[in-house]
């Protein structure tokens, strides 16, 4: 082999060698910008569903429990906790009406007591009728103290 011969094929793999290195930068510099665009897509598939849950939740915490679900529901395990979260606001929104309607039924009892009970003890007993009166207003001062400590 002569010097040149050896040159010359020193020079290809030099060349060799260039290229194999600018293929490699290439290729890591395809793979890191195809990796941020999967990141950015995977977020956004965790993401907005996350930020719809919380939106949601906090309507509930501030006593909201008219939101209708207007949107769809993955079959993740953020869509299982979506899914959760509506059942329980559904609960709740029962049992407010529940509450609601009983406490309406209470009242509603209470005052056809107060009446009957005024126009029976006022009919018979006048004096009876304005201790009841004061009586009533006792205990109405009664619950507002109480309710100021």
């Amino acid at each position: 082999m002569n010097p040149e011969s050896v040159s010359a094929e020193l020079e290809k793999f030099r060349v060799i060698g260039y290229n194999l290195k600018v293929q490699t930068l290439y290729m890591a510099g395809i793979l890191i910008v195809l990796s941020i665009f999967i990141a950015l897509i995977l977020s956004q598939i965790i993401v907005v569903p996350i930020k719809k849950l919380l939106c949601s939740i906090e309507k509930v915490a501030s006593g909201d429990l008219t939101e209708e679900t207007i949107y769809e529901v993955a079959k993740d395990e953020v869509g299982k906790l979506t899914l959760v979260f509506f059942e329980i606001r559904k609960n709740l929104r029962a049992f407010s009406e529940r509450t609601t309607a009983k406490t309406n039924e209470v009242t509603n009892i209470s005052k056809q007591l107060s009446n009957t009970s005024e126009n029976k003890i006022g009919l018979q007993h006048p004096v009876l009728h304005q201790r009841f009166e004061m009586y009533v207003i006792h205990q109405k001062a009664r619950s507002i103290v109480w309710k100021k400590v």
